[in-house]
């Protein structure tokens, strides 16, 4: 958890600077731009992915050693189904940007073409994290943002920062994060041809898996994939912003995700009940203090971080801020869930999420632009926390009272600081 939370703040440092970069080199349309196509991009992979990669993770992190053939079997099925999401990607562009211009239809159609390299980089990760290589799963976490940042600089410096490079510098992160999990997982298990019998079983997980990967992308990021056809670019650049300050805590907490599904899986019947309330105890009360904060001053900091022509996002943060706390803890129900071998729950705790983003930005989009989309959202975020947790509460014995309870966090601040305390003195 805490080589995680620590790349996840140096992520949220570097997604800072390019994003304020972006904003002041770029201007609303510019940023609404990049934030469009990128959306469409990293949908697609995801989707795409049909639920394989959570199917590989939970097979590597049930199995307890590195296995090559799993690297094999993730690496073509990036080939296969990448190629199938592209060819869908591209008849779907003429609709889902209709409302853009010609040039940023264009520059979308070449941008989808990468989808296999972000897929590949997802799957990567996934591998690494269930293999509990934790720090090394960190590295791989900061390296796209790290090279994003890094190109971004070099744009600006050779007076080269336009949307079609700044895309292209995002990109070449998520190739390095690829390339630098695949070089580690064969440093540790080598590579053999993928195992028939792994497939199988990694897919008949992942299909279970998929609706609740499905719901949860349709959640996170239906509303920048919508947007394009309905509102202009400078509408989508506020409201990219607004996601961006409020989704801090999120990405905060992101990787804890990961370690929970691990943890759990390896986890005795007994501790898990436990388990799950001590680290979703951490999670919630942070990301309500991160909310707190950013209700208060949110408004404020855009407008000295990002310029003035972004201060009308405050308001559209302001309706983001209780839904992204929500989803924050859902993280780590879903996590849960899945470590607990039931992935199914989820997915239908993010069907009902879909129905409401569905429903409310087919409703609020056209009339209310970024702020309807911003409430939607909210709302949508809510209800898959809230059935999700009652699973959780079906499947272990967890308490929200002891869940939320301060006494408990002290409890377990002063536990790790015991446990921390030795490593740190050994280690000088």
């Amino acid at each position: 958890m805490l080589s995680g939370m620590v790349a996840s703040a140096i992520v949220l440092v570097l997604q800072l600077g390019t994003g304020v970069l972006n904003a002041r080199l770029l201007g609303p349309s510019g940023r609404g731009e990049v934030a469009a196509i990128m959306a469409w991009v990293v949908t697609a992979a995801a989707i795409g992915g049909l639920g394989f990669t959570a199917g590989l993770s939970y097979l590597q992190a049930t199995a307890r050693w590195p296995s090559p053939s799993l690297l094999a079997g993730s690496l073509v099925s990036v080939l296969v189904l990448g190629t199938a999401s592209l060819a869908i990607t591209e008849l779907l562009i003429p609709i889902g940007f209709g409302e853009q211009s010609d040039d940023v239809i264009s520059l979308a159609r070449v941008m989808m073409f990468t989808i296999y390299i972000v897929m590949a980089a997802n799957a990567m990760r996934s591998l690494v994290s269930s293999n509990r290589f934790f720090l090394t799963f960190a590295v791989l976490v900061v390296s796209q943002p790290l090279v994003y940042a890094v190109g971004a600089l070099v744009l600006w410096i050779s007076d080269s920062y336009t949307v079609g490079w700044v895309l292209a510098v995002q990109i070449a992160g998520f190739g390095v994060t690829a390339l630098g999990g695949v070089i580690v997982l064969v440093l540790v298990s080598g590579l053999r041809a993928a195992d028939v019998g792994e497939t199988r079983t990694a897919i008949g997980y992942g299909v279970r898996s998929f609706g609740a990967t499905l719901s949860r992308i349709a959640n996170a990021r239906l509303d920048l994939v919508v947007m394009p056809a309905f509102v202009g670019a400078a509408q989508i650049g506020l409201y990219a912003v607004a996601i961006s300050v409020g989704s801090m805590m999120v990405a905060l907490f992101e990787q804890v995700s990961r370690v929970v599904l691990t943890s759990t899986a390896q986890a005795e019947e007994d501790e898990r009940g436990r388990l799950v309330e001590r680290i979703l105890r951490i999670v919630a009360l942070g990301a309500i203090a991160i909310a707190l904060f950013l209700a208060v001053f949110g408004p404020d900091l855009i407008s000295l971080v990002y310029g003035a022509d972004f201060r009308a996002a405050g308001t559209s943060l302001r309706l983001l801020l209780p839904g992204l706390v929500l989803w924050t803890c859902n993280m780590v129900i879903t996590g849960s869930l899945m470590g607990a071998n039931r992935p199914g729950r989820p997915s239908i705790a993010q069907a009902l999420g879909v129905v409401v983003t569905v429903v409310g930005l087919w409703w609020s989009v056209p009339r209310y632009g970024a702020e309807g989309a911003a409430a939607t959202s909210s709302i949508a975020y809510a209800s898959v926390c809230s059935v999700n947790y009652i699973f959780l509460r079906d499947r272990f014995d967890v308490s929200l009272r002891r869940t939320l309870s301060p006494r408990a966090l002290v409890v377990d601040v002063r536990g790790l600081w015991r446990r921390l305390l030795p490593r740190l003195r050994s280690s000088r």
